[in-house]
């Protein structure tokens, strides 16, 4: 339940983004390569759940990043899950 005045935040992670010498290959492996074995609902999370049509007026939030410096083990941690 959400009172009238009340607001709805749904927040979401998104698809990495990396430095430019790295993004291209991640972006086609996301994609192309392991996005044929992603649940539908995987969908929701990567459009940052604007595909959903809520029966409210949306606000425009600003934008929020979240930027991290990951050596290798930690980004093949990340990828790991």
């Amino acid at each position: 339940m959400l009172r009238g005045d009340g607001v709805l935040a749904l927040i979401s992670y998104g698809v990495l983004d990396l430095e430019p010498s790295l993004n291209e290959r991640f972006q086609h492996f996301y994609w192309n390569e392991i996005g044929s074995f992603w649940s539908p609902e995987r969908k929701l999370v990567d459009s940052g759940y604007s595909t959903i049509d809520f029966p409210f007026v949306e606000l425009n939030p600003p934008p929020l990043d979240i930027r991290l410096e990951w050596d290798l083990t930690e980004f093949l941690g990340y990828l790991s899950t």
